[in-house]
């Protein structure tokens, strides 16, 4: 109720304000790891038990693709390896519509996915364990891409993909992987956080309803973060 209606409460003073500013990441230069092999997801994201690391995808910096139909249907398919198996998705390859995008597929072309794709809101994430000194990141998970528009209802289907940085043949290369728990992913060193999270600004919500309500003013940039 506090988020929906405002609690009526009145600071009456701070004590103590720590803030942090992230700098947004896009990426410009996307190259797939698509050479079929799973790669190794570091020990942070493997624990969590939030990403599917997909196998058998095919080369072409198309990992996108096989992202965003795992997040879409892997609870289509039985638990177990075969939600690992990308090519189990392809039954599902004609449901989506990918024109105009060029493979590998960057940040920069989400609008025009969204735009040929109305019915998906597709939040792209991003991992990065450490920063530009080499230090551990306090919050590993960034967001690099918010899709934005009128929201209704079950007007759209939402999924969340996370790119992953991977060294491959002396190259940083990006890797997307699809998110099958936000909760889990977000969060970090222990701390477990109650509630279902927005996908989109990562506050937690009591129940799906109230959620849902949230997401019409979020996806329009007109969400309010309410205290306490």
């Amino acid at each position: 109720n506090f988020v929906r209606n405002g609690s009526g409460w009145c600071i009456e003073r701070t004590n103590y304000l720590d803030m942090k500013v992230y700098r947004c990441r896009s990426i410009p230069n996307v190259r797939g790891h698509s050479s079929g092999v799973q790669f190794e997801l570091p020990e942070c994201l493997k624990n969590k038990h939030a990403v599917l690391n997909l196998i058998n995808i095919p080369h072409g910096g198309i990992c996108f693709k096989y992202a965003v139909l795992a997040a879409l249907h892997y609870r289509d398919l039985p638990r177990g390896g075969s939600r690992q198996n990308a090519r189990n998705y392809d039954q599902w390859m004609d449901s989506v519509k990918w024109d105009g995008l060029q493979f590998p597929v960057t940040a920069s072309q989400m609008k025009t996915f969204h735009r040929h794709n109305p019915n998906l809101a597709v939040n792209m994430l991003l991992y990065l364990p450490r920063d530009d000194e080499g230090r551990d990141n306090e919050v590993p998970i960034r967001s690099i891409y918010q899709p934005d528009g009128m929201w209704e209802p079950g007007m759209k289907t939402v999924v969340s993909i996370l790119a992953v940085m991977v060294r491959h043949e002396r190259k940083v290369e990006c890797h997307f992987l699809p998110v099958t728990s936000i909760n889990r992913l977000l969060n970090h060193h222990g701390k477990q956080v109650r509630g279902i999270r927005c996908e989109r600004c990562f506050l937690p919500f009591r129940t799906e309803t109230i959620l849902e309500e949230h997401r019409a003013a979020c996806y329009q940039g007109k969400q309010v973060t309410v205290c306490p």
